[in-house]
């Protein structure tokens, strides 16, 4: 056997020499999964953000509802209705308003309202976090990531403590050993594995969040049918009902081939039976189909852990999960617009 001067055997030295190059390929191999978990990370939340955009809207719209039936119903046997004061509550627009904000459905939706803007804000800035930590490994943007972690860490906090959850919970140690208890090769390696720990933290904390909101939004759910049937009732009580959008619903589902918009408004104009017919189907409406976008939300969020748990494991992430779990997300909200859209009314042609 080969002695060197320093007494070192060369058997000895090859060995350190081959568990340091093991070590570097672990650290490449913890930069590269990083960069996957980034990219995932970032498609993920880009998804949820658009659910809750969509959301908000919808929200919105409810509360600016309900304060109109409330106002129209309720004002029906007003002798006068005025701005001034006097007489009547109920028969004053400015008195009429100001009650409605405290109501209990209003206050509900404004309370969800807000819930839904927190989640957005914490959404948006655990988006920016993940592209941090793929900036952190490619180019040991310690800086740019603990700036960014922290602002997701905040946001995600006010979203907890809006739904009853309280602050994120603190991930406890640095995690300098990864997968077999192997030592982290270097400071970069031990950020990234550490980095992933405390995303995955915001995000599980983001899922509770979100399965808080859910116990909201039900209680919009049993009362948002008869919000937007009451309106639908209303605009038609006033002569504002159009009977084109439901009969051309009631066309496609029979499977009658459509003849185009005109000649469905001009049969519209020859049967009065026909347009009292479709005003009848536009007014009954749909039953709600349930909040599967926020459960989707949840599910993409779980399989995202699920992710962050490889990569702290050290094995590949496989992303199929994730993937297919953001597809359905994006299925789903993309058909939830269609069908806001559909509920439009037709634009006005021009002559």
């Amino acid at each position: 056997m080969i002695i060197f001067r320093n007494g070192l055997r060369l058997s000895s030295f090859f060995l350190a020499g081959s568990l340091l190059a093991s070590l570097g390929g672990c650290a490449s191999a913890d930069r590269d999964g990083a960069r996957a978990l980034s990219t995932a990370g970032v498609s993920a939340t880009t998804a949820i953000s658009r659910e809750v955009n969509a959301r908000a809207d919808r929200i919105a719209d409810r509360a600016v509802t309900e304060n109109f039936n409330y106002a129209y119903d309720s004002m029906r046997n007003c002798s006068a209705i005025t701005t001034a004061g006097g007489g009547e509550p109920i028969c004053d627009i400015v008195a009429t308003a100001e009650g409605r904000r405290t109501a209990a459905v209003p206050a509900l939706l404004a309370r969800l309202g807000r819930v839904v803007r927190l989640r957005a804000r914490a959404v948006n800035q655990l988006t920016a976090a993940y592209r941090a930590l793929g900036a952190d490994a490619d180019f040991d943007a310690r800086g740019q990531f603990e700036t960014a972690i922290a602002g997701a860490t905040e946001s995600a906090t006010a979203l907890g403590t809006a739904v009853g959850l309280g602050p994120v919970p603190q991930v406890a140690g640095a995690l300098l050993r990864i997968g077999g208890g192997q030592l982290a090769a270097n400071a970069q390696q031990r950020r990234l594995i550490a980095g992933s720990a405390r995303l995955q933290a915001i995000a599980a904390h983001l899922r509770a969040a979100l399965a808080a909101e859910q116990a909201l939004h039900q209680q919009v759910d049993d009362v948002a049918g008869t919000i937007e049937a009451d309106a639908r009732r209303n605009l038609a009580e006033a002569g504002l009902g159009q009977p084109l959008p439901p009969l051309k619903e009631v066309v496609a589902a029979s499977g009658f081939p459509s003849p185009g918009d005109p000649a469905l408004q001009a049969a519209l104009s020859r049967s009065q039976r026909l347009a009292a017919a479709a005003l009848v189907a536009g007014l009954a409406g749909r039953p709600s189909a349930g909040d599967g976008a926020l459960a989707a939300s949840i599910d993409v969020l779980d399989a995202l852990i699920a992710e962050h748990r490889e990569f702290e494991a050290r094995r590949g992430l496989s992303l199929a999960d994730l993937t297919a779990s953001v597809a359905r997300l994006t299925e789903i909200v993309t058909a939830a617009r269609a069908d806001l859209e559909d509920d439009d009314p037709p634009a006005e042609e021009e002559d």
